[in-house]
């Protein structure tokens, strides 16, 4: 059985230390941002089903006047998220409110709740709830039963100090969905939804502590713990616990020459891994030490990256952890590359919540990135306009691609195969925001994987585009669009025990919403997701829902 192991987030660890830098880097140079201030909750989220039925999407929020935008994808290696919800937000108002209420219900039976609440409980304390449902109970035509539904809630609390702030947080959260990718027709029979039901329960909590100094000579530092555990109804678990810290110091050894530091980042996990065959436990120890300096007009860090990995198999390895930045024209140009690697987990968690409808016993490995390298150009020479252009390379080994399990009886599961890929891409973005009433934003990447067994790589997109624009015709209606294309790409089917490539074409979702505060508190709102109708295929015979038109109130108080 599972071995109940406890996790700390990578991620947040990971986060917190990017934003450590955002903040220094924000004393060293006169940088475009945007300051966002105590949680307002007017900003809302709903979630469209037409993407990937049974799994929670990206939301959408109106573009702000935010130059952090053209960073995100720089950030996650070429990945463009799902297509965001239409949600859009009136005029933010001086009035702060507690809590907020949304409430939707869509021509496909779909009904939406979201609440938030926050709060200050004491002196530099405060807490947030969310709570949150989305279901469907309309099915795909032709296809088996395709219903879903997902609920959640999450707790948080920070206290702040003179010096330091502490924080922690507890979610829990479950997915029922469906292997719903067949035609029942085909096979001549009648499925019983209990027969192709999944589900996943997620259960995880946070806690940490961060340095707040103002002096440049205190030890910054930071440390966290998290823990994730993720199961489904077939006996199969993952349990991930991370432990990681790092602590940086700010220096000034030479007048008038810049500022330099030196910084060590380590870290720790552990995953128990269940199912109804096996059990393993693994773990990985990082250690990432690194130095820099910076100066008006550039910045730079070099450091190494160690990863020690344990369990069902063992990798080591030292990899470079480099940066820098030239910074022109009065930092409106900001040239960098960055030449990096690692090691992390293709873990059941990672790998269910990419693609839900694996099957419930999977391979789990380690995939390692001996290099990855990104080079680009970030400008801001036009009022309100960012624009961002780069290329990345990276050689990943064991690299997770997903097939069609051949031991299913309706192939409507899917396995893991890794592979060795090459993966080059070319990244584009803007953010234009006109005046107040008008916000245009949109992404780019092209892709081109080279895989050493496999023919393709396959579910890999070798284009993908995504849009938004925002607009505000009147004081309290705002209106709001957002599209996604995304090119072709590969499943492998078996026919007659042969291998054979389809194609998945390419598709194109628009949507368009609206937003009418009919008073500080209250407020309307409709949308109409996947205008086109089409049923696009995000996996292999997993089509998304059609048309639908949603609408719903909201509520301050």
């Amino acid at each position: 059985m599972i071995n109940n192991i406890v996790k700390i987030s990578l991620i947040i660890g990971l986060i917190l230390t990017a934003a450590k830098e955002n903040i220094t880097k924000g004393q060293s140079h006169n940088e475009r941002v945007t300051i966002v201030g105590s949680f307002q909750p007017q900003i809302g989220d709903f979630s469209k089903i037409n993407i990937e039925p049974g799994t929670e999407q990206a939301e959408f929020r109106k573009a702000e006047l935010r130059y952090t935008f053209i960073d995100r994808m720089a950030e996650t290696k070429t990945e463009i998220e799902n297509i965001p919800a239409l949600v859009v937000v009136p005029d933010r108002s001086t009035d702060i409110f507690n809590n907020y209420f949304r409430f939707g219900f869509g021509s496909l039976i779909t009904p939406s709740v979201l609440f938030r609440h926050h709060s200050e409980v004491a002196d530099r304390t405060a807490f947030s709830l969310g709570m949150r449902h989305l279901s469907t109970w309309t099915n795909i035509p032709e296809y088996a039963p395709s219903d879903f539904m997902t609920n959640s809630i999450n707790l948080g609390l920070r206290r702040g100090t003179a010096n330091h702030s502490f924080y922690g947080g507890i979610e829990y959260q479950n997915d029922q969905l469906r292997y719903y990718g067949f035609k029942p027709d085909d096979y001549g029979i009648t499925v019983e939804k209990d027969d192709i039901r999944q589900a996943y329960s997620t259960i995880g909590f946070v806690a940490g502590l961060e340095s707040r100094y103002d002096d440049i000579s205190s030890l910054h530092h930071n440390a966290v713990i998290s823990f994730n555990r993720r199961a489904n109804r077939d006996e199969t678990a993952e349990n991930h616990m991370n432990l990681k810290a790092d602590a940086r110091k700010d220096m000034q050894l030479f007048p008038n020459q810049g500022k330099q530091f030196i910084e060590l980042g380590a870290g720790l996990d552990f995953y128990g891994y269940g199912d109804s065959l096996a059990s393993s436990n693994s773990s990985m120890f990082t250690l990432s030490p690194a130095v820099g300096l910076s100066g008006d007009f550039f910045k730079l860090r070099a450091g190494v990256k160690f990863n020690a990995a344990f369990g069902d198999s063992s990798e080591t390895q030292l990899a470079p952890d480099v940066s820098a930045n030239l910074y022109l024209l009065e930092n409106a140009l900001n040239i960098y590359a960055t030449l990096g690697g690692g090691i992390r987990r293709n873990g059941f968690s990672m790998l269910s919540k990419e693609n839900p409808f694996i099957s419930p016993v999977v391979d789990l490995a380690w995939e390692k990135t001996p290099i990855d390298f990104k080079a680009g150009m970030r400008a801001a020479l036009i009022k309100n306009l960012d624009l961002h252009v780069a290329v990345y390379y990276a050689s990943v080994e064991q690299m997770a691609l997903f097939v069609t399990d051949t031991l299913s009886v309706w192939d409507n599961t899917f396995a893991v195969v890794y592979d060795k890929v090459g993966h080059f891409a070319f990244l584009a973005d803007a953010a234009y925001q006109l005046n107040q009433s008008v916000g245009l934003q949109g992404e780019l990447a092209v892709n081109s994987y080279s895989p050493e067994n496999q023919q393709r790589a396959w579910h890999k997109p070798s284009f993908t585009f995504k849009a938004g624009a925002d607009i505000r015709p009147v004081e309290r209606l705002v209106l709001a669009a957002s599209l996604k294309f995304e090119g072709n790409r590969y499943a492998p089917v078996w026919k007659s025990g042969l291998l054979t490539e389809h194609e998945l074409k390419p598709w194109l979702d628009l949507n368009v919403g609206a937003e009418y505060a009919i008073s500080e508190q209250f407020t309307v709102f409709a949308e109409l997701n996947n205008m086109l109708g089409t049923r696009y295929e995000r996996f292999y015979n997993y089509p998304v829902q059609g048309l639908q038109l949603f609408g719903g109130v909201s509520f301050r108080f």
